[in-house]
């Protein structure tokens, strides 16, 4: 974006209509509009509609279509969402008390021209430690629940889930959550699973 103006609004491509310089932003109010689709809010009305992009059926469909998941609606139920900026797809990872500690890039690799689930950066957890890989698929996790699934890797995770609930199988009876990797099985996740019947759903592989 650049300013011009007596008002020092910032203009730019339109998120909505893709429109170059059509974009206004008053960086004083928060007020912003497009001279071309008419869409026009404050800063909360920008947020809101910037996450109903992100989150509508169009968006998940296509991701979930590629990965064998049959109900495009559980991508968004384990928190997955993507990047508006870059159209890389995001996914939440988790600390056994249910904090967001990770972001997962499912990004291209050049190299072996397919998608990968990349960690992002090194995160500190509230005592200052380390986290490197985390729990995903936390935000269906019901702590009552005295059955836990603990899938490699969260689409095998999410075919998983969807498939326990197409077999009549509550939320309130089992859940699924997934590790990133064979090699992931930090100690600190050990308390979430107290008292629980684990199930390891790894790969032959």
């Amino acid at each position: 974006m650049h300013c011009r103006g007596e008002r020092e609004q910032a203009i730019g491509q339109c998120p909505w209509c893709g429109r170059e310089d059509k974009f206004y932003a008053d960086p004083q109010t928060g007020l912003w509009d497009c001279k071309v689709c008419s869409e026009s809010g404050n800063a909360v009305d920008f947020l809101r509609k910037l996450a109903e992009s992100v989150t509508s059926e169009e968006r998940y469909r296509p991701l979930a279509e590629e990965r064998g998941i049959l109900d495009w609606k559980v991508p968004r139920e384990w928190g997955l969402t993507v990047n508006p900026l870059t159209e890389e797809w995001l996914v939440p990872g988790y600390s056994a008390s249910g904090m967001l500690v990770q972001l997962y890039r499912y990004t291209l690799s050049l190299k072996e021209g397919k998608r990968f689930l990349l960690a992002g950066p090194i995160y500190l957890d509230q005592s200052g430690r380390e986290v490197g890989h985390a729990l995903l698929g936390m935000p269906g996790y019901n702590a009552k629940c005295k059955e836990v699934y603990l899938a490699e890797g969260v689409w095998d995770g999410m075919v998983l889930a969807e498939t326990l609930r197409a077999s009549g199988v509550k939320p309130s009876a089992a859940s699924v959550v997934a590790t990133p990797g064979a090699g992931v099985f930090p100690l600190d996740w050990l308390p979430l699973f107290k008292g629980k019947r684990l199930n390891l759903m790894y790969d032959s592989d």
